[in-house]
């Protein structure tokens, strides 16, 4: 069913990949949707390489709504220092904390949808000073408000 306000119909949205620029050493990755636009996202990817010394890291998805409440997704994995691993948060069927390729995958639900102004965090817990989170991809389906 096609809705006059957006640019495809509803049920399909148009596939897109997200590149957010690296955030810098030391600071989690932070996305914000933009006015007029809804996202709905299949799965997202990035490398985290952890500086050496300090303890364990540990990545959450989390997506934080414009009225501070938040749903969030822990790894049941963690990374150890002076490591560089391209970690997917993924609804796919391999196990949470499974290793493949030299890859970590940790769980999401399926298709989480993101409204204008709701932020998509990578938060890593106890992120070091030289740590650095870079090729983040946001992988789903977007609308656009056909007034924009």
């Amino acid at each position: 069913m096609q809705n006059p306000n957006y640019s495809v119909p509803l049920e399909q949205g148009a596939p897109f990949v997200l590149r957010p620029a690296d955030p810098g050493a030391g600071n989690n990755l932070a996305i914000l949707v933009p006015n007029h636009v809804r996202w709905l996202i299949h799965y997202l990817t990035f490398t985290l390489t952890t500086a050496v010394g300090g303890a364990v890291r540990r990545p959450t998805f989390r997506v934080d709504d414009v009225t501070g409440n938040f749903i969030s997704f822990e790894a049941n994995a963690t990374q150890a220092a002076a490591i560089a691993r391209v970690w997917a948060f993924t609804p796919q069927p391999a196990p949470t904390g499974t290793t493949i390729g030299g890859n970590l995958y940790a769980s999401m639900p399926e298709n989480i949808l993101l409204l204008p102004n709701m932020t998509l965090t990578m938060l890593i817990q106890t992120i070091a000073a030289g740590d650095t989170i870079t090729n983040a991809r946001l992988y789903g389906r977007r609308w656009i408000e056909r007034s924009v």
